[in-house]
């Protein structure tokens, strides 16, 4: 947690992997702020260069003269194959708005920021990919489409489908996918 002025803004926890981080936190208001939101959040290495990591966040102003505290996340997917530091900088910074209607030109940027070092262990996340090879192919419609491999890690799961060059519509996304296990449970 780092206070300044009248806000805390606290990092809960942190769920990280070799392509993700996700970051929990929360802001508690101990004066008269009403609508807060996170302005920016950078998460730069040790050499003080930025992650490559593409950060997003959905912070919606909340009244916080009502219920004093907030809780929310921000999600950092990394590049393929970069390597996390051992360090991470975080620097967050917030804005008050006028009203929960998240005008711009109504918000004003907080003269101070929230930083935090957070070392990160990778031993802990080094062996927690799993790779399943699944190898089926599936008709749709005419459609020819192969489910080559599921990739597993403590923040998402990726798989891997082969489109058939000779099909003759584009497959766009899949509505009804699920996940079952060896033992039929989704």
């Amino acid at each position: 947690s780092v206070q300044q002025e009248d806000l805390i803004f606290t990092i809960k926890d942190l769920i990280i992997d070799n392509s993700k981080a996700i970051f929990f936190y929360s802001i508690e208001n101990k004066g008269d702020h009403k609508y807060i939101s996170v302005h920016e959040f950078s998460i730069r290495g040790q050499q003080g260069e930025r992650v490559k990591a593409f950060t997003s966040f959905w912070s919606f102003p909340e009244d916080l003269s009502v219920e004093r505290t907030m809780e929310n996340m921000v999600t950092s997917d990394f590049a393929d194959d970069y390597e996390i530091p051992d360090k991470l900088y975080i620097e967050v910074i917030l804005a008050e708005f006028e009203s929960e209607q998240y005008s711009y030109e109504e918000r004003t940027i907080l003269p101070y920021s929230f930083e935090y070092e957070i070392t990160v262990d990778k031993d802990l996340f080094a062996n927690m990919t799993e790779t399943y090879q699944i190898n089926e192919e599936v008709v749709i419609e005419g459609q020819r489409f192969t489910f080559e491999s599921l990739n597993i890690t403590p923040t998402r799961m990726a798989l891997k489908v082969n489109y058939d060059e000779d099909n003759n519509k584009q497959i766009f996304s899949f509505e009804d996918l699920e996940l079952v296990d060896e033992k039929g449970e989704v």
